[in-house]
């Protein structure tokens, strides 16, 4: 009935809940709600759905414990970060490394970017190191996997050379 319109927003944005002296106890955000990625990602749904799961535990454990919903919405908001962290932290590496990239700068940006940078040489050349940050990027993996001491050692050795 009316022409095909898109909406899509060019930004990423996380609200910090976690950072309030007090949130409404029985408001649950997921999804967008908490942390809206630029679709250009494709890691939104992947976001959503662990935001889902996490609620989803969460009442299981209220349930089979048959405790009522107060105080649920803290303790979903905290299990829900780590892994809304580990995407803002891959997002942030991306988006920065364009100067007209708005909003705080991560003091540790640049070494986060030449790690990275490195990494990506690094795996050009092992297999291994590919499948492991292809695993990250779809967020299989947590990014922790490519913290291993070897891969480590050969990342440093990359960056040292320059």
């Amino acid at each position: 009935l009316t022409p095909i319109t898109t909406y899509r927003p060019m930004y990423s944005k996380w609200r910090r809940y976690d950072r309030l002296a007090e949130f409404p106890d029985r408001l649950v955000p997921l999804g967008d709600a908490i942390a809206q990625v630029n679709p250009i990602y494709g890691q939104g749904m992947a976001l959503a759905s662990t935001h889902a799961m996490s609620l989803w535990k969460a009442l299981r454990e209220r349930a089979q414990g048959g405790g009522a919903l107060e105080g649920m919405a803290k303790e979903y908001l905290e299990a829900t970060f780590s892994f809304t962290e580990q995407v803002w932290s891959g997002l942030e590496v991306v988006d920065f490394a364009f100067p007209k990239t708005t909003g705080e700068r991560p003091a540790d940006i640049e070494q986060r970017q030449a790690f990275t940078n490195a990494l990506r040489r690094l795996a050009v050349d092992d297999a291994e190191v590919h499948r492991l940050m292809q695993r990250v990027n779809q967020l299989i993996d947590p990014s922790s996997v490519l913290g291993r001491e070897d891969i480590m050692a050969r990342v440093q050795a990359i960056m040292a050379k320059g």
